[in-house]
């Protein structure tokens, strides 16, 4: 039996009380990974996210895998840890004053609650719900998280509002239902999280890393010279670099680096690649084209590499769960072009041109930033329509917003009458957002020779009286 919460703040500490005897005696659990969770109520009343972190960091001296769900409760991995620290017990022992120290540092009450199981999601739910429980096995899950009620559950207020209305008021009252009928009525996020509890479903969960920064010097014992001795200062911090962020299993894709000549001005340099990088080479490359676009009047007494955002690590060929918000060139150790220009032109001069399967031409067509990573959608699968305008009919270099032209005598003028040469073709789309467009496409050229794209809105016509123009110049053709 779980030890009630009462006698625990009687005591003033939190005790962990084994559900298999000898199995603790061993002290390795009967599963691939053992979490142990922490919860902390009163950093829930009070909201204070950053103390987590500055708990969290306490227990890296236990293990480095450490999950965060919240700002009131953390997980840790400790089954490669439990033999060094002598078994869940020992383990407990060693973090207990720390973590009192840090609470009272915090001016925060010292009590919090353990738990521990092979389910991640068991354990903080344990936790949670004020149940210091020891559970070895995963046989053993269904019987102790039985009797916790619907509103400690990881879900969805709107979802523990439905499952109370419906009778439902504890987890055992859930798994006497069929998995698939639940599944209908409720939603896949609840059979997911209860299998999650139980150990059958194991989810992507993300690894907690202190947020440290990347903020080294380097000074040589003769001022650099050329760009080829400010090269190899460089070169050292981003060793450094390398082996930090191979550490701290991170990449970055930006950072700041700072020239002081003898003459104490500092020359700021920012790098920036598409796509999060760490090898040195990248960083290298894209700092000499960038040392050629400057000139430094005095020799360099100094050289500072500052990283202060940084992106999850995936390797090549993981699972595409995990590597689903990762590029799959992020792993490269050589700059493409793109970021040899941005290194040479700055990345203000470089965009690229995103299509998309739609009529209205502000969305078929855009423009992106160098940073910006357009959004991949499958391809449609059903066939265009006739109505749709032959591919030469559409200009490549389109205005960021259409552009209304001035008439004369009922004609659109732009710099000088235009000359109707195709059209119309009539585009109406959109009407499911509330802004539909209805528009008469022309290919138009005036006396300078411009074939120009322009549009008459249907729309604008019916509400603007006639001497109003309802004309607009969309794009212009090569």
């Amino acid at each position: 039996m779980a030890v009630n919460s009462y006698a625990l703040r009687a005591r003033g500490a939190a005790h962990l009380r084994p559900i298999s005897r000898p199995a603790y005696k061993l002290g390795l659990p009967a599963s691939r990974s053992f979490w142990y969770a922490l919860h902390f109520p009163a950093l829930n009343q009070d909201g204070h996210a950053p103390h987590i972190n500055e708990l969290a960091a306490l227990c890296l001296s236990v293990s480095d895998q450490i999950y965060i769900p919240g700002q009131d409760v953390l997980a840790i991995d400790v089954r490669s840890s439990l033999r060094l620290f002598g078994g869940i017990r020992g383990l407990s022992r060693t973090l207990r004053p720390t973590m009192q120290d840090k609470l009272s540092q915090l001016q925060r009450p010292l009590l919090y609650v353990e738990a521990a199981s092979p389910s991640a999601a068991a354990s903080i739910l344990l936790s949670r719900a004020h149940r210091n429980t020891l559970i070895t096995e995963r046989e053993g899950l269904r019987s102790a998280l039985g009797n916790i009620t619907i509103e400690h559950l990881a879900l969805d207020k709107k979802v523990k509002n439905r499952l109370t209305a419906c009778g439902l008021l504890h987890l055992r009252d859930l798994w006497r239902l069929p998995s698939a009928a639940l599944r209908l009525r409720f939603g896949r996020e609840i059979s997911d999280y209860l299998a999650q509890l139980v150990g059958e479903q194991t989810p992507n969960i993300p690894r907690w890393h202190e947020n440290r920064l990347f903020n080294q010097t380097v000074t040589p014992d003769a001022p650099a010279e050329t760009p080829a001795d400010i090269l190899v200062l460089a070169a050292v911090l981003f060793d450094q670099l390398q082996v930090f962020l191979r550490n701290q299993h991170k990449t970055t894709s930006q950072m700041l680096i700072e020239l002081t000549d003898i003459a104490k001005h500092t020359h700021s340099l920012e790098l920036c690649t598409r796509h999060p990088v760490r090898e040195r080479s990248v960083w290298l490359m894209l700092l000499e084209h960038k040392l050629q676009k400057i000139i430094i009047r005095c020799p360099v007494a100094s050289l500072r590499v500052m990283c202060r955002h940084f992106q999850e690590y995936c390797p090549a060929g993981a699972h595409p769960a995990q590597n689903r918000t990762q590029h799959p060139d992020s792993n490269k150790t050589s700059p493409d072009l793109l970021e040899l220009l941005s290194a040479r032109l700055g990345k203000d001069a470089i965009f690229m041109i995103h299509q998309e399967e739609d009529y209205d031409p502000a969305v078929a067509g855009s423009y992106l930033n160098y940073e910006e990573a357009p959004t991949v959608k499958p391809p449609l699968k059903a066939p265009r329509s006739r109505g749709f305008m032959p591919e030469g009919k559409q200009p490549c270099l389109l205005l960021p917003a259409p552009m209304l032209l001035t008439t004369r005598q009922q004609k659109p003028v732009y710099l000088s009458p235009l000359t109707m040469l195709q059209g119309p073709d009539r585009i109406e789309t959109r009407w499911w957002t509330g802004q539909d467009i209805q528009r008469d496409y022309y290919v138009a050229r005036n006396l300078q020779g411009m074939r120009l794209w322009i549009f008459r809105d249907l729309k604008r016509s019916k509400m603007v009286s006639g001497n109003q123009s309802c004309w607009f110049l969309q794009g212009f053709f090569a």
